[in-house]
């Protein structure tokens, strides 16, 4: 980390930092060389503060530590990159150069689409997908630090590059993904613990002189949400703005129509480009977009989908499936998918109880996804089977 005593808080008067000079806008060389301090587009803040994630953000300050890049991993919606815009809206002032690129597609196609990064480092294209992505990484890595580059929504051929990301003690690298990537650190984020949620519920839904006292149904709200931080936030912006209340009509709702509100939200959150959500289940839906891997895969999310949210040991659900170690080709397809979902963000893996769960938000979007595709007989089957296999 940059040492704070050489770093001045008045933006208009040069900053000097080893052995260059951040004056606005502009970061200038001890060799007269001159770049821009933004290298792209930044996200653009709506909330002032992030709400039960302080201590998950000293642990990301921890890592970044070591010098190696930190990949914040979780499921959709659950922080990642709220927790990232956070750590660069605290630390903002202690970096010279500092690049937000957000993935969508793969990795060469999303920094050439980055008009505002090509544009700041002055780089023209030559065709060669692959080439010009290598020589844009390298254009970073050469400027001087400190500096911070964070990758949102990176997916597995990030992997392919991890070499050219920029390099410490210059470079800081935040990467959020819901992929498990093999780069630098691993920080996993999980759903908000209940004091959390029922703050950020309140927040949302009360404002910011929400008062102290926490009705029965603000908790069995979080609680059905399953403490996941981007349904609560929806919903709870959602009742404000329509002005659903007293809040056991907004319990009332979410247990009549689920995540299916049915109302219009038009709500403003930080983890949209444009800001806006018309409405809450679309939105998610959008999160949660499951497309087919493979035959396995597709099946296993069937199965899980017919099953209760909740955590399901892996020899009950072998069981359950009829599928055991005699059956080995079988048997490699599915424990590869159980692998393959988990390192993607579909489903939960509690390793000491070895025991798989489906988060109940994932389980009712795709559920709606898959509708046409399940039949009642096939989830009753299970669910008897369930019912025989846990029986005292």
């Amino acid at each position: 980390m940059p040492d704070p005593q050489h770093i001045s808080t008045q933006i208009n008067q040069p900053r000097v930092q080893g052995n260059l000079v951040v004056k606005g806008d502009v970061v200038i060389y001890d060799n007269g060389y001159q770049a821009p301090r933004f290298l792209s587009t930044l996200p653009q803040v709506r909330t002032s503060h992030l709400i039960g994630r302080s201590t998950d953000l000293a642990r990301l300050e921890k890592a970044l530590e070591a010098g190696q890049p930190v990949v914040l991993n979780g499921m959709g919606g659950v922080g990642k990159t709220s927790l990232a815009i956070s750590y660069l809206q605290t630390n903002k002032s202690k970096f010279a150069h500092l690049a937000w690129i957000e993935q969508n597609g793969d990795w060469p196609t999303s920094l050439l689409s980055n008009l505002p990064l090509l544009n700041r480092l002055e780089y023209t294209p030559s065709g060669n997908t692959q080439r010009d992505a290598q020589l844009i990484m390298s254009e970073l890595g050469s400027l001087g630090g400190p500096s911070l580059l964070i990758i949102d929504n990176a997916e597995s051929d990030l992997e392919i590059y991890r070499d050219l990301l920029p390099q410490s003690p210059d470079w800081q690298v935040i990467i959020t993904s819901r992929k498990q990537l093999e780069i630098g650190q691993l920080l996993e984020l999980d759903v908000l613990d209940e004091e959390a949620a029922i703050d950020l519920f309140k927040a949302h839904y009360e404002g910011p002189a929400s008062s102290t006292d926490t009705p029965a149904e603000v908790q069995k709200i979080v609680e059905l949400l399953g403490f996941h931080p981007l349904s609560i936030e929806l919903v709870a912006k959602t009742a404000r703005a329509r002005r659903i209340k007293p809040v056991d009509k907004v319990l009332s709702l979410l247990k009549e129509r689920g995540l299916q509100l049915n109302r219009t939200a038009n709500v403003t959150i930080d983890h949209r480009r444009d800001g806006k959500v018309a409405k809450v289940f679309p939105y998610l839906q959008s999160v949660f977009q499951w497309r087919e891997a493979n035959e396995m895969e597709d099946w296993l999310m069937k199965q899980f989908i017919c099953l209760p949210p909740l955590p399901l040991r892996f020899d009950l659900l072998t069981g359950l499936f009829g599928i055991d170690e005699t059956q080995e080709e079988v048997w490699d397809e599915l424990t590869l998918a159980f692998e393959q979902l988990v390192g993607r963000g579909w489903l939960q893996l509690d390793e000491e109880q070895d025991s798989y769960q489906m988060h109940r938000v994932i389980q009712e979007v795709v559920t709606e996804q898959l509708r046409d595709q399940l039949t009642k007989e096939d989830c009753w089957r299970l669910l008897l089977a369930l019912a025989r296999a846990t029986a005292p």
